[in-house]
């Protein structure tokens, strides 16, 4: 069994740079990411011989694992994205879901004010895990104060949301629902659609950006070899 280099690329630092790479193992049928040096200390760059050029058919073994690696990549997204929203889900006209039941002061319909009971107090009302609300803004209130050095950042357990609730008497009310208590009110696109995404980008093979690759590849194997296949 061997191992078959993929692609390099460097990281360019503000003092020094880093070399990483991707290789295909034979003997686990894996991709796997490696560091190949650094201006920072004494060490090659580069693959050592024990790791041999690519065939057309390591490519596309390779290229099966790299679908499955994206695929694994977008489903675990997409799940956090509708399970788990966040700050940057919370768009105007969103529906979002209730995980748990919650109680809130609840403003007139009209947005000014809340209903008061016989002695001027507020209301509080509680809304059952499940009730659906409509996002009013394209942006997350946050609680406390957000310092320069990045404590206390915009977050899904520090943020809320308006929303707009419609009633079965056909009345809108307007809540302030914290955001760690929603998730989107959809279900997450299936593996199926998820797994063709993966297949066409697998194809470009991009083993770098699985692997950490932020810039661009100095070199791709791999697409070299797929290159004068096709030829």
């Amino acid at each position: 069994m061997s191992k078959y280099k993929l692609c390099w690329w460097e990281d360019n630092g503000y003092h020094d740079s880093y070399f990483h790479g991707v290789y295909f193992d034979q003997a686990d049928g894996k991709c796997h990411g490696v560091s190949l040096g650094a201006t920072a200390y004494c060490g090659g760059i580069g693959f050592t011989e024990e790791y041999r050029l690519p065939t057309p058919e390591i490519v596309e073994l390779a290229r099966v694992e790299l679908a499955e690696i994206i695929f694994q990549s977008l489903r675990a997204a997409e799940h956090k994205d509708v399970l788990e929203p966040c700050v940057r889900n919370v768009k105007r006209g969103i529906k979002f879901r209730l995980l748990e039941p919650h109680s809130v002061y609840v403003k007139l319909p009209n947005g000014k004010g809340f209903f008061l009971d016989a002695k001027g107090k507020r209301i509080k009302r509680t809304f059952a895990a499940g009730t659906t609300f409509v996002s009013r803004s394209d942006e997350a209130v946050f609680y406390g104060t957000q310092y320069r050095k990045g404590y206390n950042r915009p977050h899904r357990f520090n943020a809320s949301l308006s929303t707009s609730y419609r009633d079965e008497g056909g009345s809108t009310w307007f809540i302030q629902v914290p955001l760690e208590k929603l998730r989107q009110d959809c279900e997450p696109i299936g593996d199926e659609e998820l797994r063709a995404r993966a297949q066409e980008c697998s194809t470009h093979l991009q083993f770098g950006a699985a692997f950490g690759c932020k810039a661009w590849e100095t070199e791709n194997w791999a697409k070299s070899v797929s290159a004068r296949t096709a030829d």
